[in-house]
């Protein structure tokens, strides 16, 4: 196999990948089509080739290792395009964050790198957020027991360290001549590993909710579930409902002075029936 070309690390989606090194190819060499790189990878079809580039097909185990030989990858680089295959064709979200943690171990550190493994990080834990909120709250004085002490539950010195480095270099919090206070600066990566980091913590939230219906006493909190029929577009008035009320919980919470708490407010709505235009 040749030298890996330097770009494939960069990427989360192996169909643009490889979209993008037949662009490439085609630019230094005009004459070559998909059915020279059809050709090349030992497939009898070049529609195969173009399903799998237009997300129609997914690739076989076999032909993993035929595109990665035509594209030129070296053993490194190859072992990257399997985990990049695997993370683009999981079946569920176990499957998916197995393949991004393989993805970021087995790529060359670089800045982008590390953005997306700290934003990653950055949401997979739930106190995270809640100790980006606490630590402008408290004088605090890098005593990691008592800030993980703080936490409900409470978690670990270790993990309370952990978090205050990981928000430090995210510029997600400051070091001050007093102690620390919260940054205004936002993290943004890529969709893909924004929208599997956040389904994580909301999965994680939700396992706060269930624990805080015997841990937190009811006048420490408040939970409710309310059972609707409605068509399609009643649904969509009460997502835009929820979003417009979360947008006013923000304002509230930025105008109160002296806070002695933090919260996670959670919203959930989802179906639990069919579509009952299904039923016959």
């Amino acid at each position: 196999m040749n030298t890996t070309p330097p770009k494939i690390y960069e990427y989360l989606d192996y169909r643009k990948y490889l979209q993008d090194w037949y662009a490439d190819r085609k630019t230094h060499q005009p004459s070559f089509s998909y059915q020279n790189l059809a050709r090349k990878a030992g497939f009898k079809s070049k529609g195969y080739l173009h399903h799998i580039l237009t997300g129609r097909r997914n690739l076989t185990k076999s032909a993993v290792f035929k595109i990665g030989e035509a594209v030129g990858l070296d053993e490194k680089g190859f072992s990257f395009f399997q985990n990049l295959v695997g993370y683009g064709q999981a079946k569920n979200g176990a499957e998916k964050s197995y393949f991004f943690k393989q993805l970021m171990e087995s790529a060359p550190r670089s800045p982008a790198r590390v953005l997306q493994e700290d934003h990653y990080e950055f949401y997979s834990k739930w106190y995270y957020n809640t100790i980006r909120e606490l630590i402008g709250l408290i004088r605090f004085r890098e005593d990691y027991d008592q800030l993980g002490g703080l936490l409900n539950p409470p978690i670990p010195a270790a993990e309370a360290r952990k978090a205050v480095h990981l928000l430090l270099r995210l510029g997600l919090i400051e070091k001050t001549r007093t102690g620390y206070r919260q940054a205004n600066q936002a993290v943004t990566t890529g969709n893909e590993t924004q929208d599997m980091a956040v389904r994580d913590f909301h999965k994680q939230n939700l396992s706060l909710a269930e624990r805080a219906i015997d841990a937190v006493t009811p006048e420490e909190r408040d939970l409710s579930c309310l059972i609707l029929s409605l068509p399609e577009a009643g649904f969509q008035e009460i997502k835009a409902e929820i979003q417009d009320f979360r947008k006013r919980l923000m304002k509230l919470a930025d105008g109160k002075t002296s806070p002695t708490r933090v919260y996670h407010v959670n919203f959930q709505v989802y179906p639990t029936s069919a579509r009952l235009g299904s039923v016959k």
